[in-house]
């Protein structure tokens, strides 16, 4: 039997000969989220009364010992970065991976711990009680531009992290970018309103509030409680279409870094005039990085037309795009732990040398540094089993939800188990591509 060729795991640097070829393991995949779908249709019923909110539970004395914390931490990062005299430091891995990177899981299975940390709501009531007024707002923002500033931040935030061309990286740079962020945040606060910025404009709010909706616990206002996993995603429906683009640009953005990595996109945009020129390479990406959340929209409201189609309703397509749209939230958690475990991994094994010498002063507080820790420890072959466990998983739960969600829009069973073949199709062509982009990831060289 022909073995699969090799591939470089991301972020990873070493090559892995497939025991298989890759054809197999999409197969496997796509079979799989198939078999999931048999079992869900058969099984599960949505038509039962709902329970009651579960009991909440206050949170104490973790309330404001978490909103110091999360000031501290912010000014921690600011001052590093501005005294920082190196390409990277401690801001640097902070942010991008601790925070970007392992603060995400850590909310997808803890709940929206940043709803106790957030710098910048704490920050915004420290200042309200200096000046002794709150913060209100003085005009409305329009509710058809709600999300639409979170959305162009995490275009913005994207952008800086893979087509800044290191600029987002440097310490310095990224100190400038969170100060300016925060003043921004505390003037739009006092402009809009504290609640409605941060619920509708501020991206990290929305961004964490949304990867929340997967977790068991619940953490709002102070207060938690526990529910049944992944039911946040029932909670409620985006009825916007910046909500509904800022979701689609979770899939996309991933999926944009695996695939502008492989070489058949390289064999692929070489032909294209000027692409292979430093200015050319970087401003196509940009563009195409800004393609992605819309190409996606175009596919998804596509597979929920034939939804329409199929089942018969008189329902919009744009309300049925709405409503079904968190159920992709698990497979954009689940595709963005398989492309970055393996760099998450690595950088953790070094960040305590950053941990304990944060203003790169060559400290090595309590002795605890050590920074000749060997980088590339995890073994590639768990790197690529741990990223089809991850990717299959998500798409199983995207496809439970989905059906949860059918036998509520739909009053027949029949009816909405029909209405999600559209969506059981676009789920497996989007297992199969996310596990082929991986498969085919290859280290591109820096430019």
């Amino acid at each position: 039997m022909t073995l699969a060729p090799a591939f470089l795991a991301h972020a990873f640097g070493q090559t892995y000969t497939l025991p298989i070829p890759l054809w197999l393991f999409l197969f496997a995949a796509a079979a799989a989220v198939l078999l999931s779908f048999v079992v869900v249709s058969i099984f599960v019923d949505d038509r039962v009364p709902a329970s009651a909110m579960p009991p909440q539970k206050s949170l104490g004395m973790l309330v404001p010992i978490g909103k110091v914390l999360g000031v501290v931490l912010l000014w921690l990062a600011l001052v590093s970065g501005w005294t920082s005299q190196f390409r990277t430091g401690f801001i640097t891995v902070s942010f991008w991976i601790i925070f970007m990177l392992g603060f995400t899981y850590l909310t997808a299975f803890v709940g929206n711990i940043w709803d106790v940390l957030n710098p910048f709501r704490t920050l915004i009531e420290w200042i309200e009680k200096l000046l002794g007024y709150q913060f209100k707002g003085e005009f409305s923002l329009p509710s058809k531009l709600s999300y639409l500033p979170a959305l162009l931040i995490y275009f913005g935030l994207i952008w800086l992290e893979l087509l800044s061309d290191g600029f987002g990286v440097n310490p310095n740079n990224l100190a400038l970018l969170l100060t300016v962020y925060t003043v921004l945040t505390v003037a739009t606060s006092a402009i809009f309103g504290k609640e409605q910025w941060l619920k509708n404009g501020e991206f990290f709010t929305q961004f964490f509030r949304l990867v929340s909706k997967v977790s068991p616990i619940r953490i709002a206002d102070g207060k938690y409680s526990f529910r049944k996993p992944f039911s946040g995603l029932l909670e409620e429906e985006p009825v916007n279409l910046w909500l509904l683009l800022f979701v689609l640009f979770m899939l996309a953005s991933t999926g944009f870094d695996g695939l502008k990595e492989t070489l058949v996109f390289h064999n692929f945009a070489a032909h294209i005039p000027g692409f292979l020129t430093n200015r050319g390479y970087y401003l196509h990406l940009t563009v195409w990085m800004l393609l992605a959340p819309l190409v996606l929209l175009g596919i998804y409201v596509f597979f929920v037309w034939l939804m329409k189609v199929l089942s018969g309703t008189t329902q919009r397509t744009f309300d049925l795009a709405c409503r079904f749209a968190f159920s992709l939230i698990p497979i954009a958690i689940a595709y963005n732990m398989a492309h970055y475990l393996s760099l998450l991994y690595n950088q953790l094994l070094t960040y305590n040398k950053f941990l304990f010498d944060p203003f790169d002063q060559g400290w090595n507080l309590f002795g605890l540094a050590h920074p000749n820790v060997p980088f590339n420890q995890m073994n590639v072959k768990v790197v690529w089993y741990s990223q089809i466990f991850l990717i299959i998983v998500g798409h199983i739960v995207a496809v439970y939800i989905a059906h949860r969600m059918a036998l509520r829009a739909f009053p027949d069973k029949v009816q909405a188990r029909r209405s999600q073949y559209p969506l059981l199709a676009l789920m497996v062509v989007y297992t199969v591509g996310s596990l082929w982009i991986i498969g085919q990831a290859m280290s591109v060289a820096s430019r």
